[in-house]
């Protein structure tokens, strides 16, 4: 039975543009695609199908770490498997262009192409965002897929050039929604080794209480043996996952109690 994390229904339309975004660089014309859409909407599990079912013959991948953003350079050493002492972005920009050449050296079959993705791109160091957008700028007849993953490209805490550089002219760029109700129909299936364990009915409950957000959807499903009869009752109480409920409480006992008097003392 397939687990969580490889659950994986719908988005047939991202994955047909993805295809073509490969086939053109296969053809030696670099791609820029753009992934995009709020936590939990499934991007990260998009591009890994994408990459485990597309057939692309090297992939040099990175990721955002939040608590990581201010460590220089750390999103470019998992790119290129090394660490180094570059100087700045342009000097890890270049170290970056070369591994890109080496990668297509190694191409079997030589038609083959690269893909270059970065995930949880907002929480990416500015170094690492910059040397890759020094390496992208620079690709030419290049077989190359360069996927970049984000929240929200137009965050203005990501730097202005790469703003640019990914929402201008010639990218792909796929901004994801939620679910549709017969996909989390197919989703529970899978989570469950049923074909269909929700009735169309509690599927679209179901897309109404959680928006098609899949891993809201996923944590419901995981955690609530009753949720299923919940669903087919109209006025029966739904549940928010557990996962997220933990989420929420933290980032409460983050946030301290206001001063006397109710005013924030804050800078």
């Amino acid at each position: 039975m397939p687990g969580v994390e490889r659950a994986f229904v719908g988005r047939e339309a991202e994955l047909d543009r993805l295809g073509r975004a490969l086939a053109a660089a296969r053809a030696g014309t670099p791609q820029r695609v753009l992934v995009e859409g709020p936590g939990g909407i499934g991007k990260t599990a998009l591009v890994r199908r994408f990459l485990d079912t597309g057939g692309v013959g090297q992939v040099l991948a990175g990721s955002g770490e939040e608590a990581e953003s201010a460590f220089a350079f750390g999103v470019l050493e998992q790119l290129l498997g090394v660490r180094d002492g570059w100087p700045d972005p342009l000097a890890g920009g270049a170290a970056l262009v070369d591994a890109i050449g080496e990668a297509q050296d190694d191409l079997k079959p030589p038609e083959d192409a690269v893909a270059v993705v970065l995930d949880d791109a907002q929480w990416a160091d500015h170094p690492s965002l910059h040397a890759l957008s020094f390496a992208v700028r620079r690709l030419r007849a290049d077989r190359v897929l360069a996927v970049l993953v984000v929240r929200d490209a137009d965050d203005p805490d990501l730097p202005a050039g790469v703003r640019r550089l990914w929402t201008g002219d010639g990218v792909t760029r796929l901004r994801l929604t939620g679910l549709e109700p017969a996909e989390l129909r197919d989703l529970s299936g899978l989570l469950s080794g049923l074909d269909h364990p929700l009735s169309a009915r509690a599927a679209v409950r179901l897309h109404q209480h959680t928006a098609g957000n899949p891993l809201y959807a996923k944590a419901l499903l995981e955690q609530s043996a009753g949720l299923v009869d919940d669903l087919e009752q109209p006025d029966a109480a739904l549940p928010a996952p557990a996962s997220h409920t933990a989420l929420v409480l933290a980032a409460l006992g983050a946030v301290a109690p206001p001063a006397e008097g109710g005013e924030d003392q804050g800078g």
